[in-house]
């Protein structure tokens, strides 16, 4: 079975039960070798899109590296789940703002992606999540290119640091679109409860606990050699290495560690969202030099490559991080409902600013 096949039968099957129901394609040649775009960074595998078709890319997860289907999200169709009427869900009017590298889809995708080429880099993933303090999540938002200069930001993000997070019966809730199953929900960060836990990495350990639980064996990871191999072709490389440091700048491994916010510093100065328009793993995708399922074969891990997409939950992960993001570009700020009357609890809980009253 090719990729392309296994994802076809997955979608048929998911298309069912899912929030939001997939798939408007059209064949632009239906003669054509069979494609699959993967991102973001999203690789395109074949000449011209058969089953993707003429896609829109910029609705995929942007922090994934490599493998992520390209698909256009549609209202559901007769016989599939009904979307969420307000995906910026559950009524409490106090919400508590997330990067999306942090919603658990999202995370999952990009973990899973992370481990099979590098597990060193998947172990510098956050190991808490931390929302975004109020003033800087607004400068986000109204900001142009949605970012803002660092230092401008710095004192806010210090001032919270200073202060230990939710209570361990209270955390924020994830809105619909941005849930997985709860057997994996579990796996994604929590939120942080003591000041020295934020921008903690998850540590190779838990790393490999986590890759255990989501079907990866240690045969299927990338060698030294065929990781090497991958990341040497020109230009896709250097954005690769981008978008790892970006999803991974964990106290150990980042000048500025960021990653309990899901955000990333330009080479500017700036804090954005990681998939905020034109972040590193979004420009990837426009850059890529070449096939992914070429270079596997040329580097020596198309068994691998297969074995990843059918014996993990790539694939629902892949689905369900997509929706999220669809539901909050373009800041692509997760607004999570505070827990009680969140207001008064402390700065990072405020009434929304995407579906304002």
């Amino acid at each position: 079975m090719t990729l392309l096949a296994g994802l076809e039968d997955f979608v048929t099957e998911e298309m069912r039960s899912c929030e939001v129901s997939v798939i408007s394609v059209m064949s632009r040649n239906a003669s054509a070798p069979s494609a699959i775009l993967l991102g973001p960074p999203r690789i395109l595998l074949g000449p011209e899109p058969s089953f993707a078709g003429r896609l829109s890319m910029k609705r995929w997860p942007c922090c994934c590296l490599l493998l992520v289907m390209s698909l256009t999200f549609v209202p559901a169709m007769p016989g599939s789940a009904a979307p969420p009427q307000n995906p910026f869900e559950p009524p409490n009017p106090y919400v508590s703002p997330f990067g999306m590298a942090l919603a658990p889809p999202m995370y999952l995708v990009n973990f899973l992606l992370l481990y099979f080429s590098n597990p060193e880099t998947a172990a510098s993933m956050p190991a808490y999540r931390v929302p975004l303090p109020q003033p800087v999540y607004q400068c986000l938002f109204e900001g142009k290119d949605n970012s803002c200069p660092y230092d401008d930001m710095a004192p806010h993000l210090a001032q919270q640091a200073l202060v230990s997070g939710g209570s361990q019966n209270k955390t924020a809730t994830w809105p619909a679109a941005c849930r997985t199953d709860p057997r994996w929900q579990n796996l994604a960060p929590p939120l942080h409860r003591q000041p020295d836990q934020i921008n903690q990495p998850l540590g190779q350990k838990t790393a490999d606990q986590i890759a255990q639980l989501l079907g990866i064996a240690q045969d299927m990871v990338l060698t030294d050699d065929e990781y090497t191999c991958m990341i040497a072709t020109p230009v896709a490389g250097e954005l690769i290495s981008l978008c790892a440091s970006d999803l991974s700048s964990s106290t150990g491994n980042a000048d500025i560690p960021l990653s309990s916010y899901g955000v990333y510093i330009t080479e500017n100065g700036d804090v954005r969202s990681t998939c905020a328009p034109s972040a590193p793993c979004l420009e990837f995708n426009k850059l890529f030099a070449g096939p992914l399922e070429a270079i596997a074969e040329r580097c020596g891990f198309s068994d691998k490559l297969k074995r990843f997409v059918a014996e993990t939950p790539f694939f629902k992960f892949a689905l369900e991080a997509a929706a999220c993001q669809n539901a909050w570009e373009p800041a692509c700020i997760v607004e999570a409902s505070c827990p009680g009357n969140g207001a008064q609890s402390n700065n990072s809980c405020a009434p929304s600013l995407a579906n304002p009253e």
